[in-house]
């Protein structure tokens, strides 16, 4: 099969970005869509594959006087990208990371600050909120959520006393139920896709890309990078990582960003694309979302995938004096971390 050019939208620290790669998996266009902090994206892709409608949060973490919190919708043609509507966010919306498409109207939003995954419908406002753990403050930074197939998929994030977990919530289209969870080798990890019964997840602070096995929940490979990973895109065949520079948050906005074309089998890097703006001459900043265009995504609304190994994985034993050691472990490296940069700020 002749190879084709791949369309992204690509969301970061410092604006939302048209991409284009050509057979070579090399930049041949890239474009500013809409400038200030975006992070969430899903694309629903007509039957045709000719057209899409991108829904890409805007807002700021944190920060309620940076910009106002909304979801901004986009037309993308096949060639071009223009504006369409603005959706206002409920107002108690929080810090949301993630995004995706749920039912006919409706979003499910992963929403830090509440400790939640919220389902919102842009007519009726906030439908439901469940909380993680009871949790109704930023505990375990809940930042990815990924629906198959009759279940949806949490990232807790987690960080100075737990590893990340993934969380599997059963669903029936109008409520979430949680069926159980299990834990990773890592901590503040992003992303969730799935292809077969191999789960892949971006390590970030690890800097690295991992595919676990749902069947065993065992780490069947990794891939070890240089940079901060975050934002993952699948076409059922080829990932597509983000990755950044690490940086404090204010200099996130004009940090280096990269796409990583990755062979899902074998970890290998096919190509490595620097992120930057030929209009502006400057990086895109921090990565925080990369999704496909005009093709369906299969790690955004999970195409074709079959949800069973993920509804399967929380029947799996994970060793509790494992986990208790990796637990220990990350609160001495926090220690040790806090220590020593309390040490530099003198």
């Amino acid at each position: 099969m002749k190879p084709t050019k791949k369309r992204f939208v690509i969301a970061t620290h410092g604006g939302l970005y048209f991409v284009v790669l050509d057979e070579k998996f090399e930049i041949s266009h890239s474009q500013l869509i809409d400038d200030g902090y975006h992070y969430g994206v899903t694309v629903d892709v007509a039957a045709d594959c000719n057209s899409s409608t991108i829904y890409a949060y805007r807002g700021g973490p944190g920060r309620k006087d940076i910009l106002p919190r909304e979801i901004r919708v986009w037309n993308f043609d096949g060639e071009s990208v223009t504006a369409g509507e603005q959706l206002p966010l409920y107002e108690e919306a929080g810090d949301i990371h993630q995004i995706t498409r749920h039912g006919v109207r409706g979003f499910l939003v992963s929403n830090s600050r509440a400790n939640s995954i919220d389902r919102w419908d842009p007519q009726q406002g906030l439908l439901d909120r469940i909380h993680i753990n009871d949790f109704d403050t930023d505990v375990n930074h809940i930042n990815s959520v990924y629906p198959v197939d009759g279940v949806v998929a949490v990232m807790l994030h987690n960080f100075r006393k737990l590893e990340s977990q993934i969380v599997v919530l059963e669903d029936d289209g109008s409520s979430l139920k949680e069926l159980g969870r299990f834990s990773l080798k890592d901590w503040c990890c992003h992303n969730i896709g799935v292809i077969g019964h191999d789960l892949f997840l971006n390590a970030s602070s690890a800097r690295a890309i991992v595919k676990i096995d749902l069947r065993t929940l065992r780490e069947t490979g990794r891939k070890k990078l240089d940079k901060h990973t975050k934002g993952m895109s699948c076409d059922g065949k080829l990932i597509y990582a983000g990755m950044s520079d690490s940086a404090g948050r204010a200099e996130r906005v004009k940090s280096c960003g990269w796409l990583n074309v990755v062979d899902p089998e074998s970890l290998k890097i096919i190509n490595q694309v620097q992120l930057t703006e030929p209009n502006r001459g400057t990086a895109f900043g921090n990565v925080n979302e990369v999704r496909l265009l005009n093709e369906a995504d299969t790690f955004d609304l999970a195409a074709g995938v079959d949800g069973q190994a993920l509804k399967n994985s929380v029947d799996v034993e994970q060793s509790v004096v494992a986990i208790q050691c990796r637990r220990t472990w990350i609160r001495a490296v926090d220690r040790a971390r806090r220590t020593f940069g309390k040490i530099l700020s003198r």
